[in-house]
């Protein structure tokens, strides 16, 4: 039995050093340089992509919100999966402790960040 468990392993790895390839291979360049392109599109209609990622209205700077959060806070909203709710959780109280200067800019002008880079 041990026998024909090793030489299956041995055959095994002896086949798969064989179908090694490289990721350009999967175009037909290296093989057949004639081969034409393939081209997938993808439609996307599902439920997601009707969802606006920030609506309501725009952020205003002088404007003074109300309601119990930080005046000058930084708050991420995050998907409560145990409520099935947005809470919004307090990163900071004041914008100005943020270093990333882009992440600090785009919060004062805009009110919100897209980008999570670092400066």
């Amino acid at each position: 039995m041990l026998r024909h468990v090793l030489i299956t392993v041995l055959i095994t790895i002896c086949c798969a050093a064989s179908v090694w390839a490289d990721d350009t291979e999967i175009y037909g360049t290296l093989t057949n340089p004639s081969l034409e392109p393939n081209v997938l599109i993808i439609f996307d209609t599902s439920g997601s992509m009707a969802t606006e990622d920030i609506p309501g209205v725009p952020y205003d700077e002088k404007e003074l919100y109300s309601g119990s959060y930080e005046n000058n806070g930084v708050y991420q909203r995050t998907w409560n999966w145990t409520q099935f709710r947005w809470d919004w959780n307090l990163i900071t109280g004041n914008v100005d402790d943020i270093k990333c200067t882009a992440i600090k800019d785009q919060l004062k002008d805009t009110g919100y960040a897209l980008t999570m880079g670092h400066t």
